[in-house]
């Protein structure tokens, strides 16, 4: 079946660098996050809070502004974005997962257990035992894991999200 509309776009800058940088760009932010509360004498008690959303939507939202920044005409695509945003995330979300589990073992080791309790804590209102005996053997790599599939997930909604707000070309239809 032959589409009616068939539309092109023209990439303009070299988001495979800038998707590079972004993706450290974000596991640095990530990381920073976590180790500040640990500090601070608060540390995450899950590998999915709402502030390490609010890190990925802000380090995705200043990729987009500066790579849009470094083109010529400032001219952008959908396309493009998501491209960029989409790569730029896995890589940040890959990093997270690895430094959550380094984070478990080397500096927090209490961190499984406070996992447990938080997540056993929001099932005990559905009373699923199963799914509580099945967690309570979670270890520091089921986390990380959790947390780096959590990340990926977020991050291609948080990719979409801006990728429309940020556009400044609309794909041409094809002649």
């Amino acid at each position: 079946m032959r589409l009616i509309r068939q539309y092109e776009s023209v990439i303009y800058g070299n988001y495979h660098k800038a998707a590079l940088q972004g993706g450290v760009v974000i596991g640095l932010a990530l990381l920073v996050y976590i180790l500040l509360f640990f500090f601070v004498g608060n540390p995450i008690s899950s590998p999915e809070t709402f502030g390490i959303d609010g890190v990925l939507f802000l380090c995705t939202g200043s990729i987009f502004v500066l790579y849009r920044r470094r083109l010529p005409d400032g001219k952008v695509s959908m396309k493009e974005l998501m491209l960029l945003g989409v790569d730029a995330c896995l890589i940040g979300a890959a990093l997270y997962g690895v430094e959550l589990y380094l984070y478990a073992t080397l500096l927090d080791v209490q961190f499984s257990d406070r996992c447990f309790s938080t997540m056993a804590k929001g099932l005990q209102d559905a009373d699923d035992t199963q799914v509580v005996n099945i967690i309570s053997n979670y270890s520091a790599v089921n986390w990380a894991l959790m947390g780096c599939v959590r990340l990926a997930v977020m991050s291609i909604i948080f990719v979409l999200v801006l990728a429309l707000c940020m556009r400044t070309e609309k794909s041409r239809l094809k002649q």
